[in-house]
């Protein structure tokens, strides 16, 4: 790892951020009006400059936030994406000069198999401010939500997506090509996975937190921990929260952490939480560079880490299309089978010639049973080819992501040899 020497510019303030998973999902969540109350009296203490948040599901959330913020953060933004929205939300005491929002092309499995799961009616995606800093002008703030995992004693079978989602992040990001990037959300993907290596190796941002703190510890947990009354007794302590940041190569001034650490546990004086993940609080100073040389960059990490992706990625559209295939013979199994009871249903007499004399043919044909035969195959026949059309966007998308990625393979390639 390239190690470039830092000194500090002008006296300023640094740059105080927070990000936390409010798991908010509308008014199923545990006691959530106390915590939204709450989560609210703690981010108006001022104490903070900027402040990204995921789960805020209900647009409600965010407007009443909002209004209660709004001495201490005058600016905000709320990113609706999909049905529910994508619970993504980004306040700042300086300026926001520009927003910009990037829908996942994966958003989880096909709505047919999974639909309870909501990963699709959330419309995740990628969310981006640029804020104005008094001293250091305009700084990249990214927010994200990728793919949940449901469950760590699982084969985790939404891994693909989240690689994708992963690969999807980074390219989004160098899109804008940032002066100063801070990315912060819940990635659902613990460190050296594969969206992880993505984004520090492809994506060149360091993990705050792991720079602080110089290696992995249960400190930096930031979901399931053992004293957390909210926690999946059946998961694992994990840390999936992270905060990354990076400055573009070449600038003469760099972003650099000056502190991390793991917060917003248990609400004071109650023996509730904040939230079922705790958040990351970091610090963050501009620093003038003492070593005027460019750094060169290590394509090999990258090159390395996208070639993983691209092999993940072939593996889904394997699998992707294997299921295409299943639901296309389901579907045609519930159409013949359709077709096959509503001709029995309009000639109840062609029973006698299959079978014996003693079948009560008269059921087969009252208006009852025809109408709940048509309704409940209909159904059938439409979720199985919802689930056919779900599939078939599916593997476009994969094989979008798969082109993409043999290209930046090449390219990051090609690059190294010159």
């Amino acid at each position: 790892m390239h190690t470039t020497n830092v000194e500090m510019t002008e006296t300023s303030p640094p740059i105080r951020l927070l990000t936390l998973n409010c798991w908010g999902f509308a008014v199923i969540s545990k006691h959530k009006d106390l915590r939204l109350s709450k989560i609210a009296e703690y981010l108006a203490t001022g104490e903070l400059d900027i402040v990204a948040l995921q789960e805020i599901w209900c647009k409600s959330d965010y407007l009443h936030l909002k209004q209660c913020l709004a001495t201490v953060f005058p600016y905000s933004h709320y990113f609706y994406s999909g049905v529910i929205g994508s619970g993504l939300c980004i306040f700042s005491c300086w300026p926001i000069e520009e927003i910009a929002f990037s829908e996942y092309l994966l958003s989880g499995p096909s709505i047919a198999r999974k639909i309870f799961k909501g990963d699709k009616l959330g419309g995740r995606g990628i969310a981006m401010t640029v804020i104005r800093h008094p001293q250091h002008g305009p700084i990249h703030v990214f927010t994200t939500h990728l793919m949940a995992t449901y469950g760590s004693k699982v084969p985790d079978e939404n891994q693909s997506h989240r690689v994708c989602q992963a690969f999807q992040l980074v390219q989004f990001v160098k899109s804008h090509r940032p002066r100063f990037t801070i990315l912060c959300g819940d990635f659902n993907s613990t460190p050296l996975t594969e969206p992880y290596n993505i984004i520090t190796s492809y994506g060149q941002m360091k993990d705050a937190w792991l720079e602080i703190a110089g290696n992995e510890s249960t400190k930096g947990i930031t979901i399931n921990r053992p004293e957390n009354v909210y926690r999946k007794k059946h998961e694992d302590p994990m840390r999936i929260d992270f905060v990354f940041y990076a400055t573009n190569p070449g600038e003469r001034s760099v972003l650099k952490c000056q502190s991390s650490e793991v917060t917003m546990g248990k609400i004071p004086g109650t023996n509730i939480y904040f939230s079922d993940h705790n958040g990351i609080y970091s610090e963050f100073e501009v620093c003038e560079q003492v070593d005027s040389a460019d750094p060169s960059i290590d394509n090999k990490a990258s090159v390395d880490s996208v070639i993983v992706a691209e092999q993940l990625t072939a593996f889904a559209l394997t699998t992707a299309s294997a299921r295409c295939h299943q639901q296309i013979i389901v579907s045609l199994f519930f159409f013949f089978l359709w077709l096959s009871l509503t001709v029995i249903a309009l000639f109840p007499s062609l029973l006698t010639i299959f079978l014996i004399d003693s079948v009560d043919t008269v059921a087969f044909s009252t208006p009852f049973f025809g109408l709940l035969l048509s309704i409940s195959l209909t159904v059938a026949i439409c979720f199985g080819l919802l689930s056919l059309i779900v599939s078939k966007i599916e593997i476009n998308r994969l094989t979008q992501l798969q082109q993409e990625m043999k290209f930046v393979c090449h390219a990051l390639e090609q690059s190294d040899i010159q």
